[in-house]
């Protein structure tokens, strides 16, 4: 299946299946949700029911503060990363991320706010490449704090 797109599509006994990842395995691993309809409008309006009940699901449940994930994260890292890589981790997480969500709970913390913090990243003139990194770092933080726990 495509990594891209909308994942839906016709199946043999007539009907339209719609895939969408409800959620992540405490390995890492997408966990697949599926829904069926006659018509592909159905699908898609059922697929996408499903995906805004996913987004609206807290990522991480933890007591700590996405500033505090930082602090811890960036410690634990302080040793095993490049001088270089460890000020473009801080540079990031303080300019971008921190100032955004550094008092939200982990736990309150959803992918719906963390798309259109994204969104609004990249509308302001961040290039892609840094938003993603932005992603990348915030989801590591909040990896380091689930371990911790």
């Amino acid at each position: 299946m495509s990594k891209r797109g909308e994942n839906i599509y016709k199946r043999k006994d007539g009907r339209w299946e719609g895939r969408y990842i409800r959620g992540r395995s405490p390995s890492g691993r997408a966990e697949y949700g599926y829904v069926y309809a006659g018509s592909y409008r159905e699908c898609r309006a059922k697929r996408q029911k499903c995906l805004d009940a996913c987004r609206e699901a807290p990522v991480a449940a933890s007591s700590l503060t996405l500033n505090q994930a930082a602090e811890r994260f960036l410690a634990d890292k302080q040793d095993d990363l490049k001088r270089s890589t460890l000020a473009r981790y801080t540079y990031v997480l303080e300019h971008y991320i921190l100032p955004v969500f550094g008092a939200v709970l982990l736990s309150q913390l959803t992918a719906n706010q963390i798309s259109e913090f994204l969104r609004r990243l990249q509308k302001n003139g961040l290039s892609g490449k840094s938003a993603r990194d932005c992603l990348l770092y915030t989801s590591d933080a909040a990896d380091e704090a689930r371990s911790v726990d």
